[in-house]
């Protein structure tokens, strides 16, 4: 299982849940609780293979699932964009995308994670177009399943409450009920979860991943910044201590990790600043699409540009183009096609932002609340995905890809129209 068993230690969670080992990452004895992973995906991996005594079984569902994702966004664009072409765009899109489809057959949770949120948001739509209690109980019910799936969506019913309140702002009392359904439904499916990282650790929390990814992610990557040398090197500097044990930081020493890694950056604001701009670069220009195309073909995709290729190019655009250049004639065809791949996503998010700009001015400067929130949800993983500094890929974009493709066809295809009505 070695090939497909992915990273982030989900595959042996699993594995140990099935041996009755816990839930522990731990590939021998003892075996120490964790609280780094959620719960959700471990468990489904153990229960397919209690069910059907293989793990193959789990990911002939995880691929099943993933062939449920392109509707799902189709169903998703429709609401957002009132445009069939739009919306079978964007199902076509979501089919076609190489990165998502390779990590369907991984033990990695993206594949579930986005079926659950795209179930949530469905049913959020729902609720926003008819304020029915029922699609606001079940957007919450499939949000607290996909916050038990991975734990970066755990801030979105506070900012759904803000979104009813506004709404029913001249009813305070029925913005109320609304906001406590919508709390009850969501701490109840989380519940048995922090109940038992309280039993495990005297402390409150669903993971103690904001701690770990900010002291062994964003810390080397402000340091890397701030004395010029490779992220790779800090990140060990950080990890050496820990003995490279991803379970060492818990939620009951979470706030020291935190202070800690405060102490050591704290004084770096500049460095700061530059991580989150690179990181919010990386995420709206980083492709996994055009390697993945390549490692399945058998073609080699290991290229790494001499430094911070983002932090080169605002600095120094001559130098950028001179190793890219250099990198060019060294790697021949196959860097060009993952060079081409980037290229695409950076235009792609400039469309983005131009077809917000457009459907602001199409609706009269009155967007729905349904495109408000899709606008908000790719802002809000970009800048959630911060805390990763230099450890950001495309993985963090793929589940809102679908938002940002939405947003940029729908400019396309509004300035083709407009180009085509408009007098020669």
């Amino acid at each position: 299982m070695a090939t497909i068993g992915g990273a982030d230690d989900y595959f042996q969670i699993g594995q140990n849940l099935f041996l009755g080992n816990g839930f522990s990452a731990d590939i021998q004895a003892p075996f120490s609780a964790s609280v780094l992973r959620p719960p959700l995906y471990p468990f489904l991996i153990a229960g397919a293979n209690f069910l059907f005594r293989t793990y193959w079984a789990f990911l002939v569902i995880q691929v099943f699932i993933s062939s449920l994702i392109p509707v799902l966004g189709y169903k998703l664009a429709k609401k957002i964009i009132n445009s069939e072409r739009v919306s079978f765009l964007a199902g076509l899109f979501l089919a076609l995308e190489p990165h998502g489809a390779a990590l369907s057959y991984v033990f990695m949770t993206e594949t579930v994670f986005i079926f659950l949120f795209f179930l949530c948001l469905n049913y959020l739509f729902e609720y926003l177009g008819n304020y029915e209690l029922k699609n606001l109980s079940l957007a919450s019910l499939f949000l607290g399943l996909t916050v038990l799936t991975r734990p970066v969506a755990q801030f979105l019913p506070f900012i759904i409450g803000l979104f009813i309140l506004w709404h029913f702002r001249k009813n305070i009392k029925i913005a109320l009920g609304h906001i406590l359904l919508l709390t009850v439904v969501f701490v109840l499916v989380i519940s048995p979860w922090l109940y038992r990282n309280y039993r495990a650790y005297k402390a409150l929390g669903l993971t103690s991943q904001t701690a770990y990814n900010f002291y062994t992610y964003l810390v080397p990557s402000v340091l890397s910044i701030e004395h010029n040398t490779p992220y790779a090197e800090e990140k060990e500097k950080i990890l050496e201590p820990l003995r490279f044990d991803n379970d060492v930081i818990t939620l009951a020493n979470s706030t020291f990790f935190l202070q800690a890694g405060w102490e050591m950056i704290k004084k770096y604001q500049g460095s700061m600043l530059e991580s989150l701009a690179i990181t919010v670069a990386t995420f709206f220009s980083h492709d996994k699409g055009a390697v993945t195309i390549l490692d399945y073909l058998g073609i080699s995709s290991d290229y790494h540009f001499p430094g911070l290729a983002v932090k080169t190019l605002f600095k120094s655009p001559v130098s950028f183009l001179m190793s890219l250049k250099q990198m060019l004639a060294d790697g021949g065809l196959p860097l060009f096609f993952i060079i081409a791949a980037r290229l695409f996503w950076i235009m792609i998010a400039g469309l983005f932002l131009l077809g917000i700009v457009r459907l602001y001015k199409d609706s009269e400067k009155k967007l729905t609340s349904r495109q408000i929130i899709s606008v908000f949800l790719v802002f809000y993983f970009a800048f959630v995905s911060a805390i990763n500094g230099l450890g950001i890929n495309a993985r963090f974009r793929l589940p809102v890809e679908m938002f940002i493709f939405v947003f940029a066809v729908y400019f396309v295809f509004g300035y083709a129209r407009a180009t085509i009505r408009s007098p020669k």
